[in-house]
């Protein structure tokens, strides 16, 4: 199997004292594999738990792999200085903002994009409109054929903020490309949503770029299938017209769908 090297360097910042102060920032939270970053609450997780009394042991989430697998993947970008937002419902378009006093001596650590550079997003909806732009002390360098996938370690965060997800291809000749730079969402209204110095922020996943075949084995011909897939359809539909809020609450999750 090919083995390949994934290179994060610190060196952000123009000029030999801003330079030293992201370079201090980086050393003091630096970039590490995501497997170092094992949540405390998957640590205190139990193998198996007892949903009521009458109950047998059932396994709890360390029995998925796919929660496994996924906290594990890759590495985590953590956190490299405490920093505080608040946004107040009914104002959309900005924030409040706090820094640590060296994030006040960074040159632009960090700045607002304007929600109508994604116009129309349904993410937006319930939101901040006001995305933030957190430029971390880091960029990267990866060998030909990869790229790299940027998301929100889910599993170490609360839902006050998101880190909105990406791809980007580090071969590509521009600054941009090399940046490992964090979007958040701001979800919660009214409350100081903090971002701690040394916190998971960003997982970052490599993968490398191939070609594959696409099948999904739907028959070439649906002409004698048409009639039963409209039944189906019509079937897999809510209708708006009703009162749904009336419906759900008669229509609990039932016991089948426990596990």
């Amino acid at each position: 199997m090919e083995r390949y090297k994934i290179e994060f360097i610190p060196k952000r910042g123009i000029g030999n004292d801003q330079q030293k102060m992201w370079k201090l920032l980086a050393y003091g939270a630096p970039i590490k594999p995501a497997s170092e970053f094992v949540p405390d609450w998957w640590k205190k997780l139990g193998k198996t738990y007892t949903p009521n009394p009458e109950s047998e042991p059932a396994p709890t989430a360390k029995s998925c792999p796919g929660i496994f697998d996924f906290s594990r993947a890759g590495y985590i970008l953590p956190m490299w200085a405490d920093i505080y937002f608040k946004w107040h419902e009914g104002d959309l378009d900005g924030w409040d903002m706090k820094g640590a006093s060296i994030v006040q001596e960074l040159d632009r650590p960090l700045a607002k994009h304007d929600f109508k550079q994604v116009e129309g997003a349904p993410f937006l909806e319930n939101n901040c409109h006001a995305m933030v732009k957190l430029s971390s002390p880091w960029y990267t360098k990866v060998p030909k054929g990869v790229s790299l996938f940027v998301t929100q370690p889910f599993y170490h965060n609360n839902n006050d903020f998101t880190v909105c997800p990406g791809i980007i291809d580090p071969e590509v000749d521009r600054i941009s490309n090399k940046e490992l730079n964090c979007f958040i969402k701001l979800n919660t209204p009214d409350k100081i949503i903090k971002l701690k110095q040394g916190q998971p922020l960003m997982q970052i996943i490599p993968f490398v770029r191939a070609e594959y075949e696409f099948e999904n084995n739907v028959p070439d011909d649906l002409d004698d299938y048409k009639i039963d897939i409209l039944n189906i359809v019509n079937r897999a539909v809510i209708e708006d017209n009703d009162d749904p809020i009336k419906k759900l609450a008669i229509n609990r999750i039932p016991k089948k769908y426990n596990v």
